[in-house]
This record gives structure tokens, C-alpha cells and sequence, in this order.
């Protein structure tokens, strides 16, 4: 019933009718679920079903729609209450329109537990020819696992204001490792905040061994938690990435970690993470937010911090040439826009894989949504960063020609393989989808 671009045809087939429906086998209504896919225990939610009548043509219409949800394989998710398990929809919905459901549940005790929703109707279509039925009844069903994990975030010792003050104090230190890096990390910042070189050193030094040493502390309280059963497993994930890029950026300004080149800018973008992860330590006081929950709008957000940053590069790469000359001549010279275009192409990928791996290992864990897209980005994104990183070599090689060349087609990739990932998979562009 469905054309080449997967698209229902604006009038189905009559051949296709029986006695007792219209149109058989046509896809007369979409169900849409629109519920979280993992709740904290003794945690009221809503659950939503979309029935979106597919058609185009005016003259189709689905009408006395009704819904139930069914409960029976949730062991521990139960209806709100008041709530029933059967509701009556509108008498008719036109072609293109929607209604949605909604229910409210409350979980229990800790489970996998599938949900059931059947939605019967019927499908209405206004022959001409008295010898077919206008009318055909029809219930469809759509089923989804919601798993009823982990105690709410804010219930959690680790976000109380103690840790959360002693790693914010810790990941400030390790931006004052990067600000005195020797040779003026952050385009100068280091060297006008401290003009005399040796204390400089000596204060990314001190800063180096504060941040590692509190993030050793940190780490030993997240370890004391987890193991006395205080702390969840599964919300210490945001604590441990915390140790790590704090300890990091404290190991590679103490020279302890050599990478040569990449450890200057690697330290820049294991401080932004560490520094969203702090903000999302401070944002959740107060929220009623599951850690999956929360995972998964940290993700988006630093899915639209990576797109914005991508433009910011766009532009500070050289590639429009009016703005290229502004660049220039406001920032001082052509150098300087070239460092700024630097640190902003490192950030997009630490950005990007920090973006995969919360979504991933979060709200779509076991699933492929946007997976390949999103691999052949970071792909591209990090192609960029090592063509850019090490041009100087590069380019001995090559030349700078043929480096200018790959790099700008990279871009180009990058970019059309991004707006594709947003608007596909994205669920800020959902609306254009459904």
C-alpha cells in the first residue's frame, strides 16, 4: 500500500475491500508512543499515545476512536490514581490531524516491565460505488519496555552540596592548569592574568596538583558510596567522568601524561566536559529528574553546542573571505583567528564523542537510532582535528594546497552529515518527521 518513498497513496486500491472493512491491509492510523524509557521507583509519570490519521486525502477519516493501555506483564508499573485503563477518543479525526492519550502511572519496585496500548476506530472513506462498505472497524496495538531503575538523582548523596562543592573546587583548578599552561594557554589569557613566566609555571603547577589531588579525594568518595550501597551504580557514571578528565587535565600539566602536541588542547576540552559535568551536578538540586532522564537532555544539549560550534568554525576557518578579513583585523592578525578556529575544532569533538556516549549509554542504550550517522560525523569531526592539529607536518608532505583542499571537504561532509543527523534523528526536529 505504500509507494516508493514510503508514503501512504492518496487513494488505496478498492480492489483490496472485504465484507466486513475498507481497504484492507491499508495503514489507516500511526501509533506514537511518547513515554520515558526508564523511571525511578515509587515515581509518578504520564504516558502518552499519538494516534495520527495518515492519510492526505479528505475523504478519509478514522472516527469513534477509543484506547486502552494494558498493564498485565508490568509487574510494577500501576495506574495513577482515578486513572482508568480504557479511554474514549474524539468521534472523528480527519486526515492528517492527531489526538493523543494520556495516562498516569506510577512505578514500584525495580523491573522490566512491558507496556500495551490497543486503539480500535473506525475507518471511514465516502464511496461513490454503493457495492463497497464505507465504513471498517480496526484495532491496532504497540507495545514498549519502560524499566523501572534507580532512586531520583536529587535523592542521591553524591549531589549534595559537599562532593558537588569539593569537584567544582577541583575542576576550577583544572582550568587554571590550562589558563597557565606555559606558552599562554587560552590565546593569552595565562599571560596577561601573570606576566612573569616563572610564576606562571609555578601557578599552573600548584593548580595541577590541587585539581589531581581533590579529584583523587572525589574518587574515594564515590568508591566509599558505591561500595556501602549509598550511591547507585548507575548514577556514579557522572562522578567517575568527572575523576577522570579532572585527573587528566592535573596529569598532563604536571608532565606526568605526555602527548606532545594534542595535550595542550586535549586538557581544553577534559575541562569543558568536566565543567558540563559539574553544571549538571548544580542543575539537578531540586529537579525531578532519573538519571537516564537527565542524560539524555545533557546529550541534546551538547548536541546543539557542538552544531553551534561547528558554524563558529565555519566561519573562523578562512572559508568566507569578508569574514575572514574581519576576523583579521579585529582579533589582530590572521594567527590568532587561526587558534581561535583551533581550539573551537577541538572542542567540537570532545563535544561530539561526550554527546554519543551520553545518548548512547543513556536514553538509547540497545538501540541504532542515528547511530551510523552520528559514527560517520565523529568520523569526519575528528579527520578534521588531526588534519588540523598537525598541519605543519602535513603539509611538509602533501602540501598546503592539497591540505587545504581535504580539510575544506571534510567541512563540507561534516556539515551535511550533521544537518542530516538533526533532522532524522534528532528530537528537536521530531515535528518535521511525524
Amino acid at each position: 500500500m505504500f509507494n516508493s518513498a514510503g508514503e501512504l497513496p492518496p487513494d488505496p486500491v478498492k480492489g483490496t475491500c472485504e465484507s466486513n472493512g475498507c481497504h484492507t491491509g491499508a495503514k489507516w492510523a500511526t501509533l506514537i508512543l511518547d513515554t520515558p524509557s526508564e523511571v525511578p521507583k515509587e515515581y509518578e509519570f504520564e504516558f502518552k499515545l499519538i494516534v495520527k490519521n495518515s492519510w492526505t486525502n479528505e475523504k478519509y477519516t478514522i472516527q469513534d476512536v477509543t484506547a486502552s493501555i494494558d498493564l498485565s506483564k508490568s509487574p510494577n508499573i500501576v495506574l495513577g490514581e482515578g486513572e482508568s485503563a480504557t479511554k474514549n477518543g474524539p468521534s472523528e479525526i480527519k486526515s492528517g490531524s492527531s489526538y493523543t492519550f494520556k495516562w498516569k502511572l506510577k512505578s514500584r519496585a525495580q523491573s522490566n516491565n512491558t507496556v500495551s496500548v490497543s486503539v480500535s476506530f473506525y475507518a471511514c472513506y465516502d464511496h461513490t460505488d454503493p457495492q463497497y462498505p464505507d465504513k471498517g472497524f480496526y484495532t491496532y496495538t504497540k507495545s514498549c519496555n519502560i524499566k523501572v531503575g534507580s532512586t531520583l538523582v536529587k535523592n542521591s548523596i553524591l549531589y549534595t552540596p559537599p562532593p558537588v562543592i569539593l569537584i567544582s573546587i577541583g575542576v576550577l583548578f583544572a582550568v587554571g592548569t590550562v589558563i597557565f599552561w606555559e606558552g599562554g594557554a587560552l590565546y593569552g589569557l595565562g599571560k596577561r592574568l601573570v606576566t612573569n613566566d616563572a610564576k606562571r609555571t609555578l601557578a599552573k603547577k600548584v593548580s595541577s596538583i590541587l585539581s589531581t589531588s581533590i579529584a583523587f579525594v572525589y574518587l574515594l568518595v564515590i568508591l566509599y558510596l558505591t561500595s556501602s550501597g549509598r550511591l547507585p551504580v548507575s548514577l556514579s557514571f557522572s562522578g567517575f567522568v568527572l575523576v577522570i578528565t579532572v585527573l587528566c587535565v592535573g596529569l598532563l600539566g604536571l608532565g606526568k601524561i605526555n602527548l606532545g602536541e594534542i595535550s595542550r588542547p586535549l586538557s581544553y576540552w577534559l575541562c569543558l566536559i568536566a565543567s558540563l559535568f559539574v553544571f549538571e551536578h548544580w542543575s539537578v538540586f531540586g529537579l525531578q529528574y532519573n538519571a537516564i532522564t537527565l542524560q539524555w537532555i545533557t546529550g541534546r544539549f551538547v548536541g546543539w553546542v557542538s552544531f553551534i560550534l561547528l558554524i563558529l568554525s565555519i566561519f573562523t576557518g578562512g572559508l568566507i573571505k569578508p569574514v575572514t578579513q574581519s576576523l583579521n583585523k579585529s582579533l589582530g592578525c590572521a594567527a590568532n583567528r587561526v587558534s581561535i578556529h583551533c581550539f573551537i575544532s577541538i572542542m567540537i569533538v570532545g563535544l561530539s564523542i561526550f554527546h554519543a556516549l551520553l545518548l548512547m549509554l543513556g536514553w538509547y542504550l540497545g538501540r541504532t537510532t542515528g547511530l551510523l550517522s552520528g559514527i560517520i560525523a565523529l568520523i569526519s569531526f575528528s579527520l578534521l582535528g588531526i588534519t588540523g592539529t598537525f598541519q605543519v607536518s602535513i603539509c611538509k608532505k602533501i602540501g598546503h594546497s592539497t591540505w587545504r583542499t581535504i580539510h575544506f571537504w571534510l567541512t563540507l561532509l561534516s556539515t551535511i552529515i550533521v544537518i542530516q543527523h538533526a533532522l532524522v534523528n534528532g528530537t528537536s526536529f521530531a515535528f518535521l518527521r511525524y
